[in-house]
């Protein structure tokens, strides 16, 4: 068995949600340190679209005729104005991400929403706003940020600003997220961009809109939730664009592909969350990492990604010295209850490419898919002196 990797976040996403008439009224920020996001965040923290704008930065936002907009998934509702143009970016049944731009394309709205059953404090929630606003805007220029504001219990917000070029000119950008928690079980984030010479002509608006956001935990029990259950059929052979690795996959699972210049990071998950694949190669240009060196690397690898979840058990890492292995277990939120689930993750290193590969399934339906898991385990392949 060439190299594997390791890695697995079961999957959610990160959202926006809004209300109120900021910062004004509200309470002292959070001090207490925030508990670790879990693994299923951390994999939802890696952003589809950036909060940007990309038209002329001095032409007055407009506000056409107001209406409810409801999205199909039926998560949120909120009113919005009419000429808006709307980009959805969301993934059925798992996240919802939604823009809404004004015609001068310089203010934005964006929403985003994922179901998520683990409790969270308002401490959880600012940690967690708070590094998703640094990773989508932290890198522009002038970026400076306030502290995460308690607006009302399960609520919070925080204000930020940067600086981008306009036509040869600097301006100075505004933004406002909120994030809560519906019911324990819906995560929204509601984030909202405007130039800072715009913001007193345009708030007033903009809360008022931002006021008639409704998140709708019910929706979550309406769709078909995860069961445990899972059948592997038809498997197809993936070969990566950069030509780094192949692998047999699951016909029917979606692909993700997170990969940078150096790094090769791509999931394959099956579309009710019972069944995942990742795949991480990185470059090595010192020794050549063996036995120990690697069971230590899958083992610290799992308990980062996965090792907040709950039940998380690991066995002890073993390795024949090119290949080093690690099982484990942990139990996965779902819509109607949780999924026990295992996983084996791999590390070894192929000329100066380290691999790690999971592969994640219920527990459950472990051995009525044993045939055809070990043919995905052995198809997997890292090509010699990969390129990426």
């Amino acid at each position: 068995m060439k190299t594997h990797l390791i890695t697995l976040a079961a999957a959610a996403a990160i959202l926006l949600s809004s209300t109120t008439q900021a910062f004004a009224q509200t309470k002292n920020p959070p001090t207490a340190t925030p508990a670790p996001v879990s693994a299923a965040l951390n994999k939802a923290l890696q952003p589809k679209t950036n909060f940007k704008l990309a038209g002329n930065l001095t032409t007055p936002v407009e506000f056409g005729e107001i209406d409810t907009y409801e999205h199909v998934s039926g998560w949120f509702s909120i009113n919005m104005p009419t000429n808006w143009d709307v980009t959805d970016n969301s993934t059925k049944g798992k996240e919802v991400e939604v823009t809404f731009t004004d015609p001068s394309g310089n203010s934005a709205l964006t929403i985003m929403a994922f179901p998520y059953a683990e409790e969270m404090s308002d401490d959880d929630l600012a940690n967690l706003m708070t590094k998703v606003v640094k990773d989508r805007v932290g890198s522009q220029k002038k970026f400076s940020t306030g502290k995460p504001q308690m607006i009302s219990e399960g609520l919070v917000g925080v204000a930020y600003g940067y600086d981008v070029t306009s036509k040869g000119k600097a301006i100075k950008m505004v933004g406002e997220s909120y994030m809560r928690h519906a019911d324990q079980k819906l995560l929204t984030m509601l984030t909202w961009i405007v130039p800072q010479e715009q913001y007193e002509k345009t708030k007033t608006q903009m809360y008022a809109l931002m006021d008639t956001f409704k998140p709708n935990a019910d929706a979550l029990d309406t769709g078909k939730s995860s069961s445990g259950e899972l059948v592997i059929d038809e498997i197809t052979t993936y070969k990566h664009k950069s030509g780094a690795f192949k692998i047999d996959v699951p016909a029917d699972w979606e692909t993700g592909d997170n990969s940078t210049p150096g790094n090769v990071f791509v999931t394959f998950a099956q579309a009710e969350g019972n069944g995942a694949i990742i795949i991480n190669l990185t470059k090595n240009k010192g020794m050549t990492l063996k036995g120990k060196e690697l069971e230590s690397l899958v083992s610290g690898f799992v308990g980062l990604l996965i090792g907040q979840n709950a039940d998380f058990a690991a066995d002890k890492a073993k390795s024949d010295g090119n290949t080093a292995s690690v099982t484990f277990s942990y139990t996965s939120p779902a819509k109607n209850g949780s999924v026990p689930m295992r996983g084996i993750a791999y590390a070894d290193q192929v000329d100066k490419t380290i691999s790690c590969f999971v592969i994640l399934v219920p527990q459950a339906s472990v051995e009525a898919n044993a045939d055809k898991i070990d043919a995905i385990d052995k198809s997997y392949s890292v090509t010699k002196n990969a390129k990426f």
